[in-house]
């Protein structure tokens, strides 16, 4: 896993990770920031949002470029 995440990735993908750790950065510090501490379900679904933003950054760090594969 280490060796696809330090490996070239497509140009798509890393636009798509960045932008899925950019929200998921996002979704944790308002959670996070004490605004919504009376709101513990909006809380919960933040935490969640950032964990699936998160996954999918990791997914798509994980996609490498392979020789046969055309303009990337």
């Amino acid at each position: 896993m280490i060796k696809n995440i330090l490996a070239p990735t497509p140009k798509k993908n890393k636009r798509d990770g960045k932008i899925a750790t950019a929200l998921a950065g996002i979704a944790e510090t308002v959670a996070l920031s004490g605004a919504l501490d009376n709101k513990p379900l909006i809380k919960y679904f933040l935490h969640g949002f950032a964990t699936v933003m998160g996954t999918i950054a990791l997914n798509n760090a994980s996609k490498t470029i392979e020789d046969d594969e055309p303009n990337n």
